[in-house]
């Protein structure tokens, strides 16, 4: 059972690995890089849990992780089936690679401890460091690759809000 819940959780990362890297060179060129780094974080997710990297499970777990808060906007949405599936699919990664047999395949495999010989509590602690640096890896290249607006938006947006605070106080600039 071990390796059925693994092989899904691979076809769905390599689905958004390629859905991601298609999308870079087919869609928008201000997306590209973008595309690029999310396509590079999944492809990474995806080789880590195939060659059964000790740390793989846990990253692949964050990048599930990430991809899982998307169904938290379905509560202010409604439903949107490509919201849904986003969502989902990503909630499926994580549950598929957790579990003890899982573990038993990466982390606590007898080729980790005789190669990295860690204590319960150090695993415990790089666990927690590889799901958050999963977590946020791809929200950190949304965040920095994505296309900046322009400045002449970003001069009304300040405008509007000067306006907004203006009237909220009840003040004129007249």
């Amino acid at each position: 059972m071990v390796g059925i819940r693994r092989a899904l959780a691979l076809l769905i990362l390599s689905l958004y690995f390629w859905q991601f890297l298609l999308t870079a060179f087919l869609g928008p060129e201000e997306l590209f890089a973008c595309f690029v780094g999310l396509s590079i974080c999944y492809g990474v997710a995806f080789i880590g849990v195939a060659a059964e990297w000790f740390w793989a499970r846990w990253f692949a777990m964050g990048v599930g992780n990430f991809g899982s808060l998307f169904l938290l906007t379905l509560l202010q949405v409604g439903f949107e089936p490509s919201i849904a599936i986003l969502g989902f699919s990503h909630l499926a990664i994580t549950v598929f690679l957790a579990g003890e047999g899982m573990a038993a395949r990466y982390e606590r495999s007898e080729a980790t401890a005789e190669r990295w010989n860690f204590q319960e509590e150090s695993l415990t602690q790089l666990r927690r460091a590889v799901k958050s640096a999963g977590m946020s890896l791809p929200l950190l290249i949304l965040y920095t690759l994505a296309p900046r607006t322009d400045m002449i938006e970003l001069t009304a947006l300040a405008l509007g809000v000067v306006g907004l605070a203006g009237l909220v106080r009840g003040r004129t600039w007249s």
